[in-house]
């Protein structure tokens, strides 16, 4: 219970892709396919940059 609450907090003011990384980084520390896992945390890194930077894009069209 107070492992979830420290990670709860966290996560809080951290970038979604900072968060993403922290959690990629925990499994290649733990999986012996780290090759994968490390191309997997790029593909994941990658789409959530695409992703704020769309989502940027579109709050300017809407403004």
């Amino acid at each position: 219970m107070a492992a979830e609450k420290k990670e709860g907090q966290e996560r809080e003011g951290q970038p979604v892709s900072v968060f993403v990384w922290k959690i990629s980084y925990r499994i290649v520390q733990r999986s012996k396919s780290s090759q994968f896992i490390l191309w997997l945390r790029t593909l994941l890194h990658r789409l959530v940059e695409f992703a704020h930077f769309y989502g940027l894009i579109i709050t300017m069209a809407i403004e």
